[in-house]
């Protein structure tokens, strides 16, 4: 196999590998994040607070089958 092949190969793979890796940011780190957000904002409504905060983000915790700690 001649070096420019062997260069090209490499260059798909690692081009592969970093979008395996960004896939899987967005669906274990951001697309949750973001669902949790949203979910406590839709609680919060217009009121605010840390006390308000913290009881929505317990509730969202339930929803999701999450124990609170």
């Amino acid at each position: 196999m001649s070096d420019l092949s062997s260069g090209k190969i490499e260059i798909v793979i690692a081009m592969l590998t970093v979008s395996l890796m960004m896939m899987l940011w967005y669906f274990l780190w951001i697309r949750p994040h973001d669902e949790m957000v949203f979910w406590v904002m839709e609680c919060m409504g217009s009121e605010s607070g840390k006390e308000l905060y913290e009881e929505c983000h317990k509730k969202f915790l339930i929803h999701k089958g999450i124990s609170p700690g």
